[in-house]
């Protein structure tokens, strides 16, 4: 497991890298939540799967702002293709 911080084209997100081998897992925390949420299960997660949580914006230890709800999920692409993950067709 290692924290750091990851810079995408929409901005710089705090991120837990829980490493493994496999599909990429982007792990995605609830309102009022952060990445650290999925602490007690991404492990078991990466026996499967490539598993990096991240905070959201205003989330955690991510400052960057919002100013709609929207921009929570126009971060999704440029975080896994920071992550240099590959969309599939």
């Amino acid at each position: 497991m290692r924290a750091h911080e990851l810079k995408a084209a929409t901005g710089r997100f705090a991120v837990i890298d829980y490493g493994g081998s496999g599909p990429p897992a982007l792990l995605i925390h609830g309102t009022g939540q952060n990445a650290e949420a999925w602490s007690s299960c991404a492990a078991e997660l990466a026996k499967d799967l490539r598993v990096v949580a991240f905070d959201m914006r205003c989330h955690g230890q991510t400052l960057e702002t919002s100013s709609t709800a929207e921009q929570y999920w126009r971060d999704l692409d440029p975080l896994a293709e920071a992550l240099g993950w590959k969309r599939r067709s």
